[in-house]
């Protein structure tokens, strides 16, 4: 568990939702329940829990209720469209706001991991998040619609998948996929392991279900033409290859 903050180092910590109670009411009836699911090459471990109740307490009062926050207020005015299915433009600014907020909401959710075989968070990730507020080049996105399970009030409607893959160096340089699922909003991050000063990532391949989220592009329409069936989280969330090229 972090004893500094893990974004600029400072202490005391203090508590941070994985998700803002402001969601509670975009959130279909039944829908407060998230699955977290941690893995690695040889270790799975996943949980059932509240989706607007858990915390983490990784991070310091100044980071919390400032930058932190003002990326909240950034999505709060089309992020409720987007978990209930309703059609959205996303401007570029958009896309930048959504694709940050995701990016620290994935960091709560890696955080609630207490698993001691699990690395908890990437730390050189964070400090480079907290320097930037967006997403870094090792890192592309992209956005997509998926259908809730029929006739299961039961089932989670926020899910938050990450497997990490091995690399050369998979401690300084971590190579992951996290994929972020809250209602009907669908949003997968690829992290590289390392890039050389003159490379870029390239984008994901054009897919009918997904549109690409980062880096930013022209406004776009949410949702794409097809949704994706939920039964395909698995397949979506842990591929076997990484779908990364190097441009």
């Amino acid at each position: 568990m972090a004893r500094t903050c893990v974004f600029c180092g400072a202490t005391p910590l203090t508590k941070e939702h994985t998700l803002p109670r402001w969601l509670k009411s975009a959130l279909p009836p039944g829908g407060s329940r998230a699955l977290h699911v941690r893995e690695t090459e040889s270790t799975r471990v996943q949980h059932v829990a509240s989706a607007l109740d858990a915390t983490v307490k990784i991070v310091c009062a100044p980071c919390n209720n400032g930058w932190m926050n003002r990326l909240e207020n950034e999505v709060r005015p089309f992020l409720p469209d987007l978990i209930n299915g309703r059609a959205v433009e996303l401007t570029p600014e958009d896309q930048r706001a959504l694709a940050s907020w995701s990016l620290k909401t994935m960091f709560m959710f890696s955080g609630q991991n207490k698993h001691p075989r699990l690395e908890m968070l990437p730390l050189k990730d964070c400090a480079a998040f907290y320097r930037d507020r967006e997403p870094s080049r090792f890192m592309i996105a992209r956005i997509g619609a998926m259908e809730p399970w029929e006739n299961d009030e039961g089932s989670a409607m926020v899910e938050f998948v990450c497997p990490q893959y091995s690399g050369p160096d998979p401690t300084a340089n971590p190579t992951y996929v996290s994929t972020l699922r809250i209602g009907w909003l669908l949003i997968q991050l690829v992290r590289a392991g390392s890039l050389n000063d003159d490379q870029v990532l390239a984008p994901f391949d054009p897919h009918p279900m997904f549109h690409p989220l980062w880096p930013v592009g022209a406004t776009l329409t949410w949702p794409p033409l097809r949704p994706l069936p939920a039964a395909q989280m698995a397949a979506i969330a842990c591929p076997p290859t990484l779908p990364i090229q190097v441009a």
